[in-house]
């Protein structure tokens, strides 16, 4: 399991301060719901870009549940799980920032988005819907117009960790395999 947490720092400041060292899990398995508390589990390496385009190899905190025996993988805020374009990166391309460097670097890697994220955002808006915060989705099985500016919209106004912003993590991993 991936959980997003908050941090200040950019990717090569995340680098360059092994902030991975730095990660502090929650004290409940956000799995099993144990109150143990978690236990280091090591780290694991992912590539992520800064804003700049340039990519940037960081180690991810790992942490293990003794009840469930399951790891829980804590990702700073600019990744995307299974995704080496940090998420200010995707955001700008979907907003028409096209002159940007970063955007510029990653467009031939971002123009696929769009059409693998309205895919599969009906599934999501159906299946995570009824927890969002706002007013609630209708969103039909067909592909439509609004459906990824609905998800961006939850997404934007849940809380970090929420259902919602899980379900946009799953949603552009979804999209990794279409």
């Amino acid at each position: 399991m991936q959980r997003i947490y908050e941090t200040e720092l950019t990717p090569d400041q995340y680098y360059q301060t092994q902030a991975h060292r730095e990660v502090i899990c929650e004290s409940v398995c956000p799995r099993c719901g144990q109150a143990d508390g978690l236990h280091s589990h090591g780290t694991y390496a992912r590539w992520i870009t800064d804003l700049l385009g340039k990519l940037w190899r960081i180690l991810i905190a790992r942490f293990l549940c003794p009840g469930c025996r399951r790891t829980v993988s804590y990702l700073p805020h600019f990744a995307l799980s299974y995704r080496p374009i940090q998420s200010p990166t995707v955001e700008a391309f979907f907003e028409g920032e096209r002159d940007r460097r970063d955007v510029q670097t990653w467009l031939s890697v971002l123009r696929h988005y769009p059409q693998c994220v309205e895919a599969f955002a009906p599934e999501v808006i159906r299946t995570v819907g009824a927890g969002w915060h706002g007013p609630p989705c209708s969103v039909s099985a067909e592909r439509s117009p609004l459906s990824f500016a609905t998800l961006r919209w939850q997404c934007a106004t849940a809380p970090p960790n929420s259902n919602v912003v899980q379900a946009f993590a799953w949603l552009l991993n979804a999209t990794a395999r279409s």
